[in-house]
């Protein structure tokens, strides 16, 4: 069969042997992803309490066992999703099992920074980042130029445009993000001249479950695999499947942020010495829980 495919959509189909490979990986990967949502909620100091109280319609219990290795039910992409936007850390750092895996040549310290700084409303950060700034100065580093530079990326975005919401219910928020996802499964299957059952195939679902998946007026809960065998058979980021979120357009608006705010930090803490990164992330930690408060 030939396939005709769009250039900036490639499907890239797995072989047999990958398959197999996906299917003992994502074995492993369920453990990897429990850490990683645990490891943010000791950074971000989450009780299943709070996370229930600021993400409604998924219960304190709930919000505990996603965090546990043990848990051997899915984990739905859209409460994961959703709590990403919370802690304004990337999908892809849960996906990566190790959120430090996700920052490549980034040291733990600025790690640290930025977990504890990403949630802060523009006011707050950009106050941090500029209090942060004369300190660093004032040691002799010389990190302006490169900081505010990326905190000018910053100005066209205020908390109305990418902040969550105070209270989010997650399942209506789901809908919009499913109807979002279920509108890019079609046009990239169309765009690459597929079938439903070999887009299926590849997926390694059945037909009647990815046809599910396309239809924008079926409610459906879509397991955490499902993304990362996305970013598999694409070799590239998927937020082409949130574009379409129309209610909640804002979660997309934060991935862009979530990244200038990264590169905003990793340029203010560029070579400071270990003493003074200590100081600056207790003063962003306690920043947070302060906000927070």
């Amino acid at each position: 069969m030939i396939v005709t495919r769009n250039p900036e959509n490639k499907i890239n189909f797995p072989t047999s042997e990958e398959l197999r490979l996906i299917s003992e990986f994502e074995n492993v990967a369920r453990g990897q992803i429990a850490s990683a949502i645990k490891s943010v909620y000791k950074l971000q100091n989450w009780s299943g309490k709070e996370l229930a109280r600021r993400l409604v319609s998924v219960d304190e219990k709930m919000w505990q066992a996603y965090g546990q290795y043990s848990y051997d039910r899915p984990r739905y992409l859209h409460i994961v999703a959703a709590l990403s936007w919370l802690t304004q850390i990337s999908m892809s750092a849960f996906y990566r099992g190790d959120i430090s895996a996700h920052w490549e040549g980034v040291d733990d310290s600025v790690i640290q920074c930025i977990t504890s700084c990403c949630m802060l409303p523009p006011e707050k950060f950009n106050y941090f980042i500029l209090l942060v700034l004369s300190k660093v100065e004032r040691n002799g580093y010389k990190n302006r130029e490169h900081v505010e530079q990326a905190l000018n990326n910053l100005k066209q975005y205020d908390r109305t445009n990418f902040m969550i919401p105070e209270i989010l219910d997650v399942e209506d928020f789901g809908r919009d993000y499913y109807r979002s996802m279920s509108i890019e499964f079609k046009r990239l299957r169309l765009a690459n001249g597929l079938t439903p059952e070999v887009f299926a195939s590849c997926l390694m679902i059945g037909t009647e479950k990815y046809m599910q998946y396309e239809n924008i007026n079926i409610n459906k809960h879509i397991p955490l695999e499902i993304g990362a065998r996305l970013k598999l058979l694409i070799k590239s980021d998927t937020v082409q499947f949130i574009s379409h979120m129309t209610k909640y357009k804002n979660f997309t608006i934060s991935r862009k942020v979530q990244d200038i705010r990264e590169a905003v930090l990793v340029s203010l803490m560029k070579d400071v010495d270990q003493k003074l990164k200590d100081r600056i992330n207790n003063l962003a930690y306690q920043l947070m829980l302060f906000h927070r408060s």
